[in-house]
C-alpha cells in the first residue's frame, strides 16, 4: 500500500519502512511465540511466569527509585532473579543428565 501511494519518496525512506515492516513482523511472531508458551503450553504451571513477575518487579522498583539509589535497590532483586533462573537450569541439566544413564 505504501509503495503504491508514495513511490516517488527516496530510497533510505522505503528502506526503513521495509525495515520496520519486516521487525514489526517479527516481534508480533516473538509475542505470539511467547503467548503460546505461557497460555497454552505451561498452562496451570505457576512457576512458568515467576521469571517475567520478579523482572516486570524490578523494572517497576527501578524507575520508581530515585536516581540515587536506582542501583541500589535493584541490584540485589535482579541478581537474586538470575541466581534462581541459573539454579533452575542447574537442576534441569543434572536431573536430565541423571534420566540418561
Amino acid at each position: 500500500m505504501y509503495f503504491m501511494y508514495y513511490s516517488e519518496d527516496a530510497s533510505t525512506t522505503k528502506f526503513l519502512v521495509i525495515a520496520i515492516w519486516i521487525l514489526d513482523t517479527l516481534h508480533i511472531s516473538f509475542v505470539c511465540h511467547a503467548l503460546y508458551y505461557y497460555l497454552i503450553t505451561n498452562y496451570a504451571v505457576p512457576t512458568s511466569l515467576e521469571y517475567i513477575v520478579w523482572c516486570f518487579f524490578a523494572y517497576k522498583i527501578y524507575y520508581l527509585c530515585r536516581p540515587q539509589v536506582k542501583w541500589l535497590v535493584t541490584a540485589p532483586i535482579i541478581l537474586s532473579v538470575f541466581t534462581h533462573l541459573g539454579f533452575g537450569v542447574g537442576l534441569f541439566f543434572s536431573s536430565t543428565e541423571r534420566e540418561l544413564r
